[in-house]
């Protein structure tokens, strides 16, 4: 983008009131829930294709934007469809 992290940070900050880590991370986020409804794919791969190096790291991620683990998130997904 040949934009300095600083000034993507300051301009993202003031148009959105979000930094530049809330927005990836809610973006990745929402990437995890739509992979963990109802798939054949365990919470490994799921983690491992978001690029998280383990399942905990995932998961504590996971916590922190959808307030749920992602277990619990899948389970409450498969009774909802």
């Amino acid at each position: 983008m040949a934009v300095h992290v600083n000034h993507l940070n300051k301009v993202l900050k003031g148009n959105t009131g979000r930094t530049t880590t809330d927005l990836i991370g809610s973006r990745v986020a929402l990437e995890a829930k739509v992979l963990l409804q109802p798939s054949e794919w365990t919470l490994w791969e799921i983690a491992d294709s978001l690029g998280f190096v383990d399942v905990a790291h995932f998961s504590h991620f996971f916590r922190r934007y959808a307030a749920v683990s992602p277990g619990t998130f899948r389970v409450v997904e498969a009774e909802m469809v």
